[in-house]
């Protein structure tokens, strides 16, 4: 047969020029030698149009990106690989399994690391028939297909496409480094040399403990990014380990479908054993840790953790420090289990450079803790249980020894405060706001409206632009008018009225208390709200309306600069929403635009309801309309905010940050 012509045209002028090409090509052949079969002439065309196709192999068998310098070589690995780890962060799917966990046999020479270097790139697919295609001659080092084997792979591509489209998402592929070390030789060698490729050691179950073995050794000594994901599958319990002594093996061989749901028998999570051996590989390296972030779902493996990490002499280079548990918890009185309740002390207290800090259903001895939890940047308490929290003092202390924070997270977590329900703040906590003046971003979530309420009479935070709220089903009125609404003490502005940017996952509130919300937000810019419940729909539809002027609210500052009082949030020019079809938000523009007060951007769910019609109408009478899809925290009312500017296209799968909305 003759060699395959692929073609993917970006037009109908670039398909027709291709066509047009191959037929004047053709009909040349058959022209000036009339002996020839068409058959033969569309071998001859397709084989001289092939000649100088970059993305076919040179005839010479000779790779040309063999002759750069190897310098660039390595810098175009290292691209590749970052680029990978950018997509990995968008990804959803957190059961993605690379199949480089497994044991792939193949020719070659072992270089002892676990790995075997191939002689072309291999063509991996997941599940009990994991083959590499390796049809190049052995001696081939450039590790190129030849055409024959190409063709035959193409011929089989195109009878199993309805298979391929059923199986697509069961297949993965290997990480980039990877790939790159089995593509021949000489980039094997330039690939392992790159040693800023193999910093990032991910344990997933099930791992091959050889290969990020492997991984340390190539580092030669940088910085480690380590991931531990010791999380138990939704419907599963420890005893579902094979290796758990209450494990009750159940497996039925002869189901067919059970047979599909255990694919080579192995565990979907680590054992508390395995969990062991993890730490023994990574804790000799601590001193070379950047990055260090744990997940579990039951708490014996975090006081487990916890244990090795308060034995780690010190984190010289640590970072990024994080702790997940995430385990539902019903009470957040008491902190259960009981014996499990010690106060760690992680490194010592010694890791000097740390600018990122996340607990998650994690406590740590706080008031030893002091000495290590400072300089920080961002900083995140979670779902702690009230006997667990820091003290107030001790939390103003860290406060104070992080003069740069710039972003801090308060999740049903934060400074004790005896019985919030009942106790008086003052009386606790003292009758003056403390400052934190670095402070931009600031993100409250599932607090008891006493409790809310207190922590932000006690906060006074002058340069917060950005605010993202989430609460539960309570009335928190009175949080509004008391204390976002009303200034400090002493002071002349509220925290509503320096806001830029704002985010509203959940925020029940009166219909009073709505209008003063509303009212102070005089120089907001962006909006991101989540309307799936009642209260938060009220709140956007009174955007849309005009103040009543009956009503004037003593705190109140007009927006600088801009002639239309009647309007609430006159500045506002983006807004982002979930739970908002497209003709309430049809109203919702053009009720901005009759105000005087028009939007220029919109960012819609894409899961909410809108016809063809009214999306044209709104692209039209819009500078941007967007789509995003939300992830399952986002419908969770998720308010994580991520202060890094990126770009917004169309299909972003995430709804995009406050920050990135101006």
């Amino acid at each position: 047969m003759p060699p395959k012509l692929r073609v993917v045209a970006p037009n109908s002028a670039h398909e027709r020029r291709f066509k047009s090409e191959i037929s004047t090509n053709l009909a040349n052949v058959l022209r000036t030698k009339p002996l020839v079969t068409p058959k033969e002439a569309m071998w001859k065309v397709t084989t001289e149009m092939l000649a100088n196709n970059p993305f076919n192999p040179p005839s010479n068998g000779k790779c040309p990106i063999n002759d750069l310098p190897n310098e660039l070589l390595a810098y175009i690995f290292k691209v590749g690989h970052e680029m990978e780890e950018e997509e990995g962060e968008d990804d959803e799917d957190d059961d993605v399994d690379y199949i480089d966990q497994h044991t792939i046999e193949y020719p070659g020479e072992d270089d002892g690391d676990g790995f075997k270097p191939l002689k072309k790139g291999p063509v991996l697919r997941l599940g009990e028939d994991e083959e590499i295609i390796d049809d190049a001659d052995e001696g081939d080092d450039e590790g190129w297909e030849d055409e024959e084997s190409a063709e035959e792979s193409e011929e089989d591509d195109e009878e199993d496409d309805d298979s391929d489209d059923e199986d697509f998402e069961e297949e993965s592929f290997l990480p980039f480094q990877i790939l790159a070390s089995h593509v021949c030789r000489h980039w094997r060698e330039v690939a392992l040399q790159s040693h800023t490729l193999w910093t990032t050691l991910e344990f997933l179950a099930p791992a091959r403990f050889d290969k990020l073995e492997a991984y340390i050794q190539r580092s030669e000594g940088l910085p480690l990014d380590i991931f531990i994901d010791c999380t138990i599958p939704d419907g599963q319990t420890e005893e579902d380990h094979p290796s758990h002594p209450d494990h009750v093996h159940d497996y039925d061989e002869d189901d067919e479908e059970e047979d599909e749901n255990h694919e080579c028998g192995e565990p979907t999570f680590f054992s508390r054993d395995e969990l062991t051996k993890i730490l023994d590989l990574v804790i000799p390296h601590v001193a070379k840790w950047r990055l260090f972030e744990f997940s579990a779902s039951v708490y014996p493996y975090v006081y487990a953790t916890l244990t090795r990490l308060a034995e780690c002499p010190a984190a010289p280079l640590l970072e990024i420090f994080q702790l997940y548990h995430y385990e539902d918890c019903e009470d957040y009185d008491i902190f259960s289990p009981a014996e499990l309740n010690t106060r760690f002390v992680p490194f010592h207290g010694i890791a000097p450079n740390l600018t990122h800090v996340s607990l998650w259903g994690v406590h740590v001895d706080w008031e030893a803790s002091v000495s290590y939890l400072r300089g920080l940047q961002d900083f995140e308490l979670a779902y702690h249980a009230n006997d667990v929290r820091p003290s107030y003092k001790t939390f103003l202390e860290i406060l104070d020894n992080c003069p740069d924070l710039e972003t801090l997270t308060l999740c049903l977590s934060g400074p004790a405060l005896g019985t919030p329900l009942l106790a008086d703040s003052d009386e606790e906590w003292g009758p003056h706001a403390h400052e934190i003046p670095s402070l931009k971003d600031l993100v409250l979530c599932y607090h008891a409206p006493p409790y809310a309420t207190a922590l932000m009479q006690h906060l006074y935070v002058p340069n917060v632009s950005q605010l993202a709220l989430a609460f539960d089903d309570h009335d928190y009125s009175d949080f509004v008018i008391k204390a976002l609404a009303k200034p400090i003490k002493g002071k002349a502005k509220s925290l509503l009225a320096q806001l830029e940017h704002m985010k509203i996952s959940g925020l029940p509130v009166d219909n009073k208390a709505a209008e003063m919300l509303l009212d102070q937000l005089a120089g907001l810019l962006t909006l991101n709200i989540n309307c799936s419940e009642v209260a938060e729909q009220a709140i956007f539809d009174k955007m849309g309306t005009q103040k009543d002027l009956l009503e004037t609210d003593p705190f109140a500052a007009p927006a600088e600069g801009h002639a239309n009082a009647k309007a609430y949030c006159p500045l506002v020019h983006t807004i982002s929403t979930t739970g908002v079809d497209g003709a309430r938000m049809k109203k919702f523009v053009e009720a901005r635009r009759a105000a005087g007060v028009p939007l220029k951007k919109v960012l819609m769910c894409d899961r909410d309801e809108i016809s063809a019609k009214q999306e044209r109408w709104l692209k039209d009478n819009l500078e941007s309309l967007e789509f995003f899809e939300p992830s399952d925290s986002e419908e969770e009312i998720d308010v994580e905010i991520d202060d890094e500017e990126g770009d917004e296209d169309d299909d972003q799968e995430e709804p995009p940050s406050l920050m990135n909305l101006d």
